[in-house]
C-alpha cells in the first residue's frame, strides 16, 4: 500500500471550490510566518518555488488550479536554463543561469499577483490526512497510519500481518474485528484559518462505531460508515491541535442493538450495523470486517458564507428545450448583501442577482432556459455535459464557488400493463432503450486503496464491452464520486441500490433516523449525476421474506412476522420514496418512474417473475437447471443471472502458492465461497463439456462453461425484445481474488465470458432460436433508424465442406428484434455441422454469429492443426482444421487481447492484437495456446 508523503498532503480539496488548503503537517516555519502575517505574496511565492511543477493539478483528483499557467511557465524556464547550460542558441538576453533564476523569481511574483487577483479566496479547507498514528487499545506502541485507510491495510503494510488475500491467510486475521482501535493526529492550524468566524471539522467517512476527541474533548459519536459527519470546532480549536478517533468492535455494539428485539433477524447481526454488508463475507467475498478513517478528514472555515448544495431540476419539451430550476442552499455566517452568480461555461450564459442573506441556511433557485445537446448512453449518441459555475460574491470578491457538470436527458422507468403482463423498461429522451450491462460489486475489500486509475480501467472496459448500464449492488458501497463522474462522461447509466441486502433490517426509531440521514445524504450527493437512472430500495429482501422460508427458519410468531414486515414497508415503501420525492424530484414528479422498493419484484421460482418487474433468474446455477432454460425463462428485465468460472491462471499465481493449485487444496477452497460451487461447475461441465483432470484444463473449461451459458442467456434476452428490455449479468468484477460469477477477475483480467459479451452487446446482434432443429435467424437492432443490409448464411461440416449457402436482403425497423430467415433442417449429422451467419449493414459494419446444433461435448472435433506467428503486438493463427475455442495467453504475464476463445474454420486466418500489462514491448514471453480439440483428443 502506498504511503502518503507530507508533500503530497499540500493540495487543494475539491475542484468545485476556490479555496486555500493548508497542509496540516508539512508547512515549514517560514510558510507559517507568511500565513500568520497574511503575507499572500510571500506565501504564494514560496509555494511556487517549492511546487513549481505541481501547481496545476488534475480536477479529477479533487484539486484546484491555483495558477492555470504554472505548467507552461515552468516548462519555459526549464527550456531557457537548459539552453544556457548547453551553450546553445540563446533565446533570452541573460548571460547566466543565476540571472535566469533571478528573473524566474521576479516573474513568479508578477504571476502570483495576477492569479491572486483573479482568484480571491475566502473559504479555507485544510486537509488532516497526514501524521496519523494508530494502535490497538490493548497495545502500547503507536504505528503510522494511512488516512484514508483501514487497520487491515496498515497492518499489512508494516508486515504485522501477511497479505490477507494470499492462500488461507484470511482465517488468521479475524481477530482484528474484535479489537478496539485508536487513531490520533497532531496538526498545526495557521492564523489565517484560525481567525475565521466559522470552523467545522468534517469526516467524509468513518468505519463505523467511533468516538471523536478534539483537544481532549468528546465532540462526536458515529454509527454509520455511509454518512458524512461534521461538527463545529470554533470554540476549542488552537494553533496546535490533537484529534483522536476511537473505533469499537462492531460485535459489541451489534449485541447491544440486538437486545432491543426479542428475536433474531434474518441476515444476522450485520443488519444492525450501517457498513458494507460484503465485509462480513459473501458467496464471492472473504470476511474482512474493516475499521478506520476510510475517507478524507478536513477543516472547513469561512467568515461570510459558503455553498451548501446545488440541485439542477429541469424538464425537456418535445423540441429538446430545457426549463431549468437551479436550486441552491447557502450557509451564511455574516448577514448582508451578496451577489449570486450562475454561468453556463459551455454557452457563456450568465445569470446573477443580488440578495440579502440571513444568518443560517438560505435556500432559493434560479430559472434558466436554453436548448442543450442531450445526454445519450454509450452506443446511442454523445454523453454531452455542460459545466455550470455557481459563485457567491461579496464586494467584488468570490467568497465560494461550486462547479457541476450536468447532462440534460429525460430518463424514466415505464411500468404499464401490456399483453405479456406489465412492462419494465427505461425510456431515454423519449426512446425505449434496451439495457446491456452487469452488476458491480466494490472493487476491493479495502476501498481506500482503489484509486482513480482502477475506476477508469473498469469503465473503459465497460465502454469497450458495449455496455450502457451498471447496477450498483445493495450489499456493497455507494460508489466513490469518480465512478459516477466516469459514468457521466462515458454514457453508462447506473441502477443505484440503497445499501440493504439479503436480510430483514431493524425498524426502531434510532435505526430509522440513522438511515434517513444516510439516504438523504446519498440522494443529495448523487442527484445531479446524469448517469443515475433508478433508485432501488434493496437487494432480494422482498424475495427472501416471501420465498426463502425465513419465518419458519427463525420461528417467528404471527405477531412478530407482522411487526417485522411492517418495519420493512415503513422503510422501503414509505420513508425512502418520500426522501426521493423531496430531495430528487422536488415533489414535481412520479416517484414510481425513478424508484422500485426491491430487486427483484418476484422470486425466480414464481410464474409472475417472468411477467412483471425485474427478475433475478437463478434457476441456472442454484436451481441446477440446464442452460437451455434461459430461452424459456426470459422475463421483462433480467437484472441478475450468472454462472461461476475460475480467474485466469496468471491471476491464481498472485494469490496461491503453486503447490496449492489443485481443486480441493485448503488454500484454493478458501477462495471458493459458494456453497457446493465446484460440484455445480462439475455438473454443468459433464452436461456440456467434460470434467478435465489437470488444474489448468479445469480452469480453461470452467470459463468455457460460463461463456457458453451466459451467451445463451444474453442472446435470448435480446431476441425477446421488446418483451424483455434489459440484461445485467451477475457479476462484472471481484472485490478480491476468488472463484466467482465475474467477467473480470480481481486483477482486471478478462475471463472467456467477457470476450463474448463484447460481441453480444453490440448495437446489432444476430441470434438463433432452434425449434425441432429448424433454425430461426434473428437480427436484433438497438439503432434508432432503419437497418438495411445483406445476410449471408453458410452451413459447413466441421471439415470445411460447404453444405448450404443463403444470401438475402434484410430490413429491420428501428429498435426491434426481427426474425429474418428460417433454416429448415436437412442435415444428416448435426454433430458435424456449423451454421455461420454474417450480416453486413449498408454502412459497411459486419456482425457475425455461429450456431452449433449440439453441445460442445457432442461435436465431432478433428485433431487441431494450425500455424502461428508472433510479433511485438499481434498473433496470427492460421487453421488447417476446424478449431474450437482457441485460448491465447502468455506465461506469467497479464495481457489484454483484442479477441480470445474463438473458433476457426479450416483455412481461416485470424490476427489478434495484444497489449502486455506492465511488460516492456520487445520482450520475448512464452506464448501458450490451448483449444478444445486437443483436450478431447487427450481425454480419448
Amino acid at each position: 500500500m502506498k504511503k502518503q508523503s507530507p508533500v503530497a498532503q499540500f493540495s487543494i480539496l475539491s475542484s468545485a471550490r476556490r479555496a486555500v488548503l493548508v497542509s496540516s503537517n508539512s508547512i515549514s516555519f517560514p510558510l507559517r510566518l507568511c500565513v500568520s502575517a497574511r503575507n499572500y505574496f510571500l506565501f504564494f511565492t514560496i509555494c511556487s518555488l517549492l511546487f513549481a511543477k505541481r501547481l496545476c493539478v488534475s480536477a479529477r483528483n479533487n484539486s484546484l488550479r491555483l495558477c492555470p499557467f504554472a505548467s507552461l511557465f515552468n516548462s519555459f524556464f526549464h527550456f531557457l536554463c537548459v539552453s544556457a547550460r548547453n551553450n546553445s542558441l540563446r533565446l533570452c538576453p541573460f548571460a547566466s543561469l543565476r540571472e535566469i533564476r533571478i528573473m524566474k523569481y521576479l516573474l513568479t511574483l508578477i504571476l502570483i499577483v495576477f492569479t491572486t487577483s483573479i482568484y480571491p479566496q475566502e473559504l479555507m479547507l485544510q486537509k488532516i490526512n497526514s501524521n496519523w498514528k494508530f494502535k490497538s487499545t490493548s497495545k502500547e506502541t503507536w504505528i503510522n497510519a494511512s488516512v484514508p485507510g483501514t487497520v487491515h491495510t496498515d497492518l499489512m503494510y508494516y508486515g504485522m500481518i501477511s497479505d490477507v488475500y494470499f492462500g488461507a491467510n484470511e482465517k488468521d486475521v479475524q481477530w482484528i474485528e474484535n479489537e478496539t482501535w485508536e487513531y490520533k493526529s497532531e496538526f498545526f492550524v495557521p492564523d489565517e484559518l484560525l481567525n475565521k468566524k466559522n470552523i467545522k471539522l468534517v469526516f467524509e467517512g468513518l468505519d463505523t462505531y467511533s468516538e471523536i476527541y478534539f483537544n481532549g474533548e468528546l465532540i462526536l459519536k458515529t454509527d454509520n460508515a455511509f454518512r458524512r459527519y461534521e461538527c463545529d470546532v470554533k470554540n476549542n480549536i488552537k494553533q496546535q491541535n490533537e484529534l483522536s478517533v476511537k473505533f469499537f468492535p462492531v460485535s459489541e455494539t451489534e449485541k447491544r442493538k440486538r437486545e432491543k428485539y426479542n428475536f433474531e433477524l434474518p441476515g444476522g447481526s450485520r443488519v444492525f450495523t450501517r457498513k458494507p454488508a460484503y465485509h462480513y463475507g459473501w458467496d464471492w467475498g472473504g470476511r474482512f470486517v474493516t475499521c478506520g478513517i476510510w475517507k478524507d478528514v478536513y477543516l472547513k472555515a469561512s467568515d461570510f458564507a459558503e455553498i451548501n448544495d446545488m440541485h439542477y431540476n429541469y424538464s425537456l419539451d418535445e423540441k429538446g428545450n430545457a426549463a431549468v430550476k437551479i436550486f441552491y442552499s447557502l450557509d451564511c455566517f455574516e448577514e448582508g448583501e451578496y451577489e449570486i452568480q450562475m454561468k453556463n461555461a459551455n454557452t457563456n450564459d450568465i445569470k446573477s442577482e443580488k440578495i440579502n442573506l440571513k444568518s443560517g441556511l438560505n435556500e432559493n433557485y434560479f430559472e434558466y432556459n436554453f436548448t442543450p445537446d442531450l445526454w445519450w448512453t454509450n452506443g446511442l449518441g454523445q454523453p454531452n455535459l455542460y459545466r455550470f459555475e455557481f459563485k457567491i460574491i461579496k464586494e467584488g470578491n468570490v467568497i465560494d464557488e461550486k462547479v457541476n457538470r450536468i447532462g440534460f436527458r429525460k430518463i424514466e422507468l415505464i411500468k404499464e400493463k401490456d399483453k405479456y403482463g406489465e412492462s419494465f423498461y427505461f425510456k431515454l429522451n423519449g426512446i425505449p432503450v434496451f439495457m446491456k450491462g452487469a452488476n458491480v460489486v466494490p472493487l476491493d475489500n479495502f476501498i481506500p486503496r482503489v484509486d482513480d486509475n482502477r475506476y477508469g480501467a473498469l469503465i473503459k472496459q465497460c465502454v469497450e464491452s458495449n455496455m450502457n448500464m451498471l447496477r450498483v449492488w445493495g450489499g456493497g458501497i455507494y460508489e466513490n464520486d469518480v465512478f459516477y463522474d466516469l459514468c457521466d462522461e462515458n454514457g453508462i447509466l447506473v441502477w443505484q441500490d440503497f445499501m440493504f441486502a439479503c436480510g430483514m433490517y431493524p425498524y426502531d426509531t434510532e435505526f430509522l433516523n440513522n438511515v434517513k440521514e444516510e439516504i438523504k445524504q446519498q440522494i443529495i450527493r448523487l442527484r445531479n449525476h446524469s448517469c443515475v437512472a433508478l433508485w432501488c430500495g434493496n437487494n432480494e429482501i422482498d424475495e427472501g421474506w416471501k420465498n426463502w422460508g425465513w419465518q419458519k427458519e427463525f420461528k417467528f410468531s404471527e405477531k412478530d412476522s407482522a411487526e417485522i414486515w411492517n418495519g420493512y414497508v415503513e422503510l422501503f415503501e414509505n420513508i425512502i420514496p418520500e426522501l426521493i420525492s423531496e430531495n430528487y424530484l422536488r415533489n414535481e414528479g412520479d416517484v414510481n418512474k425513478y424508484y422500485v422498493p426491491t430487486s427483484p419484484k418476484h422470486g425466480w421460482g414464481r410464474e409472475e417473475s417472468m411477467k412483471e418487474g425485474d427478475s433475478h433468474y437463478w434457476g441456472v446455477w442454484w436451481g441446477e437447471e440446464p442452460f437451455e432454460m434461459y430461452a424459456e425463462k426470459t422475463g421483462r428485465f433480467m437484472s441478475e443471472y450468472g454462472f461461476q468460472a475460475m480467474p485466469q491462471i496468471n491471476s491464481f499465481l498472485k494469490f496461491l502458492d503453486s503447490r496449492d493449485l489443485f481443486l480441493y487444496s485448503d488454500a484454493l477452497k478458501n477462495h471458493q465461497k459458494a456453497d457446493g460451487g465446484f460440484d455445480k461447475i462439475n455438473q454443468y461441465l459433464k452436461e456440456y463439456f467434460f470434467v478435465p483432470l489437470t488444474f489448468e484444463d479445469y480452469n480453461y473449461m470452467s470459463q468455457l462453461a460460463q461463456m457458453y451459458g451466459i451467451s445463451k442467456a444474453i442472446e435470448s434476452h435480446r431476441i425477446n425484445k421488446p418483451r424483455c428490455m434489459g440484461t445485467l449479468y451477475w457479476q462484472l468484477n471481484d472485490c478480491w481474488p476468488v472463484i466467482s460469477w465475474s467477467g473480470f477477475d480481481y486483477y482486471g483480467n478478462k475471463k472467456a465470458l467477457q470476450y463474448a459479451v463484447k460481441e453480444l452487446y453490440r448495437d446489432v446482434m444476430l441470434g438463433f432460436i432452434n425449434e425441432n432443429n429448424n433454425l430461426k435467424v434473428y437480427v436484433v437492432s438497438d439503432r434508432m433508424k432503419m437497418l438495411n443490409g445483406k445476410l449471408i448464411i453458410d452451413v459447413f461440416s466441421l471439415s470445411g465442406k460447404s453444405l448450404k449457402n443463403i444470401s438475402t436482403d434484410v430490413s429491420v425497423p428501428p429498435n426491434e428484434s426481427k426474425m429474418v430467415y428460417e433454416l429448415k433442417n436437412e442435415f444428416k449429422e448435426l454433430r458435424d455441422v456449423v451454421v455461420k451467419a454474417v450480416f453486413t449493414g449498408s454502412e459497411g459494419q459486419t456482425y457475425k454469429k455461429d450456431y452449433y446444433y449440439v453441445p460442445p461435448k457432442r461435436l465431432i472435433l478433428p485433431q487441431a492443426e494450425y500455424t502461428h506467428s508472433l510479433t511485438d503486438n499481434s498473433i496470427t493463427i492460421k487453421a488447417k482444421t476446424f478449431i474450437k475455442h482457441m485460448e491465447l495467453r502468455f506465461k506469467d504475464i497479464d495481457v489484454i487481447f483484442s479477441d480470445n476463445y474463438f473458433d476457426l474454420m479450416p483455412g481461416e486466418e485470424k490476427t489478434v492484437f495484444y497489449d502486455m500489462k506492465g511488460k516492456q514491448r520487445g520482450a520475448k514471453p512464452q506464448l501458450l495456446i490451448k483449444n478444445l480439440n486437443d483436450l478431447f483428443y487427450a481425454r480419448n
